[in-house]
């Protein structure tokens, strides 16, 4: 098993070394790829205000994004991480560190489901998959978020021991994103069905302590009791617009943007109200609506969420989009992901006839857990928490035909 650590480690770093100089290179050559003034690894949507409140609670002591006003839209769980460690070189080394160590648990959670082997392919695989190598080089929050809950989830669905160690790395998780909010509930259901009863206590324990004093501090500031704004937020400003593809929407939105700080958890109820009074005689249709996109959580394109994200750079690089003879280089993409969509789905099957079926339940089970709070806005970068786990699931079909169809036999 050392052996096959090892072989983890120095693969995944090589790999994301060479990414951020490929990175640094074609900044270098095109220029910032957000125009927004930072350079790698600040790049990406969400990054520039996780530096900013990094730098922020260095300079200041407060979590603030203009250094006044204090900040109930971003949860702290990140910018932490990058104040701790300094917010430049240490930071990326420490977010490498970070992709290291979660393609480790990824083999370590694969060892319960197949042979040694075919456990370190699948890590090797998960470390050099497009999406996981791009969030270990650059300042997003989702590497550190998926490397806390492959870790909770090894210590409290397989070790099964570590309660409150547990409770306390899903609870920072959450501070991170706040997706992560109800996965104890799955915890609780695992505890239960394996009439295990006193760990949930200390389970819960270890949660509470890191995620209520944040709430506290919320409900001081805005008197709302809550993790942070971004739930009705992004249902207003993203999943809305999707749905009702209405102009009027749009201008409504604006107008209520210029009067009230829509992020702040101050002004929720006014949005929770105008989200309630948009969808008044529409929730069944909505909910189609949002379910219906589950199936982009599982195929959309680490490929072109990368391009994107780096001002389409890589169009002119490599092709993306482009037909490459009769082949699309996305398509291939999706394809890949629909494959390994599918072959996680016979998991449950090969589960049940292996013995394993709960602890397949439990890796499906949060698997649909993302892909369902996820919603219409089903990017690459919302998957990659369970992208380890649809890898294992994926792998653990395939050998488990191979043994089964081929050999006539299942090896234990």
């Amino acid at each position: 098993m050392k052996k096959s650590i090892i072989t983890i480690v120095i693969v995944s770093l090589l790999i994301q070394t060479i990414s951020f100089l490929g990175l640094l290179s074609l900044e270098k050559r095109y220029g910032d790829f957000d125009k927004n003034s930072y350079s790698v690894p600040v790049v990406g949507q969400d990054s520039p205000d996780f530096y900013v409140l990094s730098k922020n609670i260095r300079s200041n002591n407060s979590f603030s994004l203009d250094g006044k006003k204090l900040e109930t839209f971003r949860t702290p769980g990140y910018p932490f991480f990058l104040a701790l460690t300094g917010g430049g070189t240490a930071s990326l080394v420490f977010s490498m560190l970070i992709t290291v160590v979660s393609s480790i648990f990824v083999f370590l959670i694969a060892l319960y489901f197949v042979r040694e082997k075919y456990a370190a392919m699948t890590a090797i695989v998960y470390t050099v998959s497009p999406s996981v190598v791009f969030h270990g080089v650059v300042f997003l929050s989702d590497g550190l978020f998926t490397m806390c809950t492959l870790i909770a989830v090894y210590l409290v669905f397989f070790l099964i021991r570590h309660w409150f160690l547990g409770g306390l790395l899903l609870g920072y998780a959450t501070l991170i994103r706040p997706i992560g909010m109800f996965l104890p509930i799955i915890v609780i259901i695992f505890l239960l069905c394996r009439k295990i009863y006193k760990p949930i206590v200390l389970f819960l324990l270890g949660f509470s302590i890191i995620v209520f004093p944040w709430m506290l501090r919320n409900y001081e500031y805005s008197g709302h009791f809550s993790i942070s704004s971004i739930s009705t937020y992004n249902m207003a400003l993203y999943n809305l617009p999707d749905f009702l593809d209405d102009t009027k929407y749009s201008d409504k939105i604006a107008d209520l943007e210029k009067t009230y700080d829509l992020r702040s958890l101050r002004n929720s109820d006014i949005l929770k109200d105008f989200v309630a009074k948009e969808m008044e005689g529409k929730l069944f249709a909505y909910g189609i609506f949002h379910l219906s996109a589950i199936p982009k959580f599982f195929i959309s394109s680490p490929i072109r969420y990368i391009s994107i994200n780096t001002g389409n750079i890589f169009n002119d690089v490599i092709g993306i989009g482009r037909p490459l003879g009769e082949i699309n280089i996305l398509n291939v993409d999706r394809l890949y992901m629909f494959l390994l969509t599918a072959l996680a789905l016979c998991s449950i099957y090969f589960g049940y006839k292996r013995g394993s079926v709960l602890e397949v339940i439990v890796l499906v089970s949060l698997i649909g857990y993302f892909a369902v709070l996820t919603g219409p806005v089903a990017i690459p970068r919302y998957r990659l928490p369970v992208d380890g786990y649809i890898l294992i699931m994926a792998v653990f079909s395939l050998v488990s035909m191979i043994e089964f169809y081929l050999c006539r036999n299942f090896s234990r």
